[in-house]
């Protein structure tokens, strides 16, 4: 196994209830080689909620008494996901990025698992399974090496899943795109690789207070046409 190091990112607002069983499924993982960074948004003065961030990542280190993790809280003074991810990338130390959304969480050999591709590939995602308020669905996606995918019919990529090199990480700071989807585009319309790894290795929760559900926005149609509008403009 090649010896690669990792950023995780994780953005925090919302979602503290999730906490434990998402950061747990980070320090379970059977590969060692990252740090994680939390980046606070969006709590300026909240000095109670940065209190009990740090209380509960004291109390998931002390199960695991035997490892050193290299652990980062950063608070930010701006609210906001994208800019939040931008940040936490600008403080990353590693060359590869992997993001877990605090609601989420990963398979414990996740890490391990995608390393190997990490050579001959810019992106690597994984297959998920939904939890929470949809259980037991694995959504449509494509697998293997997905660079010519059709990336106009669907997301073909599981945000919580990647792992990017980190010279690619740069999300849009736009509200009114859908930050991860708009990202792929991007990256396919350069032309970088992209691999799918076809095993269920993270969990996506789906909650019907979702701070963003695609079937009653618009901002679906918004990203399309602006690279539709892109696609013309370079054909």
């Amino acid at each position: 196994m090649e010896n690669k190091f990792i950023s995780i990112i994780i953005p925090l607002y919302n979602g503290i209830e999730y906490f434990e069983e998402s950061v747990n499924s980070i320090l379970s993982q059977t590969y060692k080689n990252w740090e994680l960074l939390i980046g606070i948004n969006g709590k300026f003065n909240d000095e109670k909620f940065k209190n009990e961030v740090k209380n509960k990542i004291d109390d998931l280190i002390k199960k695991y008494p035997d490892n050193n993790f290299e652990l980062n809280i950063i608070n930010f003074n701006f609210k906001g996901k994208s800019i939040t991810l931008n940040n936490l990338v600008n403080h990353a130390k590693y060359d590869y990025i992997a993001l877990l959304d605090i609601d989420d969480k990963w398979v414990n050999n996740k890490l391990e698992l995608q390393i190997k591709y990490l050579k001959d590939y810019d992106v690597i995602g994984t297959s998920c399974e939904y939890f929470g308020d949809i259980n037991n669905y694995t959504p449509t996606l494509p697998y293997g090496d997905i660079s010519n995918f059709d990336i106009f019919k669907y997301n073909p990529i599981i945000n919580s899943s990647v792992i990017i090199k980190k010279e690619l990480a740069k999300w849009c700071e736009d509200d009114n795109i859908i930050e991860d989807y708009d990202l792929w585009f991007k990256l396919y319309f350069e032309s970088k690789k992209i691999y799918n790894i076809n095993k269920v290795l993270c969990y996506h929760r789906i909650s019907k207070n979702s701070a963003f559900n695609p079937t009653n926005s618009n901002n679906l149609g918004i990203l399309k046409n602006k690279w539709l509008n892109i696609k013309y403009l370079n054909n």
